[in-house]
């Protein structure tokens, strides 16, 4: 029996947090007139053509490494010891002629990497990564910077026709005050006018209540970490619940084909994948006609790099993004450790912003075999596209000649399926692998509420040979 609660009677302290939250983020921007500034601004923007749009960005580049140069110490110093001027800076392979910055050079020159402009770090909005790639990386950003990228988000949302005030789901761990001793695992929130769900507790029991309050609550959109939604529409598929949404929009992972079209059915609506990161440097966000994700070029500045050499569109790379904005802590030729493609293409949609073709996952997630073989993340997609009667699963690396595969099964999985499941598994890696199934009832979610489709072994010295 599903739990109707129409009052969305969370404890008191949830409530008064949630507030507390959410007016304190409102008022850093999302409802201020300079957002709509801003939003208004790339509202019109993205309708610019690709030659207009890059000289924008050009403009801004030199601005930010102008500054940098002048105020931030890290770059002061750099700039000096290669011989770099901003002011002659004329094209975008000129940015080609500095390092790329990684997080371990973020994590030693931290402070040198803050403006002496901003100084006072009370001033400033402290960021923190999810630590998916190791530890958590801490990060300033202006409130104007801040202001900026939520306008950003606005509009990428306006893609999948999602205005700010529609009543929404949330499915993600960030939105939830730990510790969380109520067995709703979640907060209504007022302001925001959304139900925020823990990914992290995801069993029958809670997506039972979780369900029976999206019900009453009657959104008209959803979004969360992709894997999340999915287990949320099998949930909705397997009990026969009828939810019609007008948009899903997964984040914060590799969006998987079969996750798409489960989603897309049980919810009866199209799903809109969004790419981001903590650290802000870049986004992108999928239209209707999804040819790809529309990179935010007022933004951020996307590159595809292999063997840290710029490649042509559409050949995978790793991305490196510069933030056009953040003149508190530039991060100029970011390392994100994600890996992509750019797309030649132009959208249908008629915007003129430019197209990551692929978003295919963490480098840290590139499993390496024995036998020089390296499998990419959303190469283990193709190997239970052919297998109905799988629920989840989760592929790991226990050594170069092993390979763990965690399943949640279905009552109809058969022989057949395990034997097609591990002769696809072979057909991919080679028959040289041992391949081990282990069943449960539920895949553990990270501390972050994020789930891992592949978790390697991968050492530093193969990552140098793939990307």
């Amino acid at each position: 029996m599903l739990q109707n609660t129409q009052n969305f009677n969370y404890p008191l302290w949830q409530k008064i947090i949630s507030a507390a939250y959410t007016w304190g983020y409102n008022s850093n921007g999302l409802n201020t007139f300079q957002t709509l500034k801003a939003y208004s601004f790339l509202n019109k923007s993205q309708w610019e053509s690709r030659e207009r749009l890059e000289n924008y960005q050009l403009s801004r580049l030199c601005a930010i490494l102008k500054y940098a140069d002048k105020n931030v110490p890290y770059y002061t110093r750099l700039f000096k010891n290669i011989k770099f001027k901003p002011e002659n800076l004329k094209s975008f392979e000129d940015l080609e002629r500095l390092p790329i910055l990684t997080k371990e050079d973020v994590i030693k020159n931290f402070d040198r990497l803050i403006s002496r402009q901003h100084v006072d770090k009370k001033n400033l909005i402290r960021r923190t990564t999810g630590g998916t790639t190791g530890k958590p990386l801490p990060l300033f950003l202006s409130y104007d910077t801040q202001i900026f990228f939520n306008a950003c988000k606005i509009r990428g949302f306006s893609f999948a026709g999602v205005k700010n005030y529609h009543k929404k789901i949330n499915l993600g761990s960030s939105t939830i005050p730990y510790p969380c001793k109520s067995d709703h695992y979640g907060v209504y929130n007022i302001f925001e006018r959304s139900l925020d769900f823990s990914s992290v507790h995801m069993s029958p029991k809670t997506l039972e209540n979780y369900v029976g309050q999206i019900l009453s609550f009657k959104p008209k959109f959803i979004r969360g970490f992709s894997s999340a939604i999915y287990l949320l529409a099998l949930f909705l598929k397997e009990k026969n619940i009828a939810l019609n949404l007008e948009a899903a929009i997964t984040r914060s992972e590799k969006l998987l084909e079969f996750q798409r079209k489960l989603i897309c059915k049980e919810f009866g609506c199209d799903v809109f994948d969004y790419y981001g990161l903590n650290e802000d440097v870049c986004s992108a966000m999928e239209c209707c006609k999804h040819n790809g994700h529309h990179i935010d070029m007022e933004k951020g500045i996307i590159e595809i790099v292999k063997n840290d050499v710029l490649v042509k569109p559409g050949i995978k790379g790793e991305i490196i993004a510069t933030s056009l904005h953040n003149f508190a802590m530039p991060l100029i030729r970011y390392k994100t450790e994600d890996l992509g493609t750019i797309s030649k293409k132009e959208c249908s949609c008629g915007r003129g912003l430019s197209l990551l073709g692929s978003v295919d996952g963490r480098v840290a997630d590139i499993m390496a075999l024995e036998g020089n073989v390296t499998v990419p993340p959303t190469e283990f997609t193709i190997v239970v596209k052919n297998v109905k009667n799988i629920k989840e699963c989760q592929f790991i690396q226990i050594s170069e000649k092993e390979i763990l595969v965690r399943l949640v099964k279905r009552k109809e999985f058969t022989k057949k399926d395990r034997a097609t499941l591990i002769q696809n598994i072979l057909r991919l890696v080679g028959h040289n692998i041992k391949v081990s199934l282990e069943f449960t009832d539920f895949i553990k979610r990270e501390k972050n509420g994020k789930f891992k489709f592949v978790i390697s072994k991968l050492s530093s010295e193969r990552i140098k040979n793939i990307v």
